[in-house]
């Protein structure tokens, strides 16, 4: 069953991030590679190397691009809310 559970996650995970790449590569700007501090480049690594198919042993970096581009819409899609009037 854990096994299951930690498959479908992973699943979920890798469609989050192959929805998203589109407007990763379309909206997010970054450093280009001689300004990069050392964290900083493992994280790009981590998003270069990932796989839509297949196993990724470093997943978080391109999940956490993923998550914000998420966020990032939920800030720019308004909302309305229809109300009956009060009087």
């Amino acid at each position: 069953m854990l096994r299951w559970f930690l498959h479908q996650h992973s699943l979920q995970k890798n469609i989050r991030i192959y929805e998203k790449k589109s407007d990763i590569l379309n909206h997010f700007v970054f450093l280009e590679s001689g300004k990069r501090s050392k964290e900083y480049e493992q994280f790009m690594q981590n998003v270069f190397s990932f796989k839509a198919n297949g196993k990724n042993k470093h997943d978080d970096a391109p999940d956490s691009l993923a998550m914000a581009s998420n966020m990032y819409q939920e800030i720019l899609i308004p909302t309305v809310e229809v109300f009956d009037r009060p009087f």
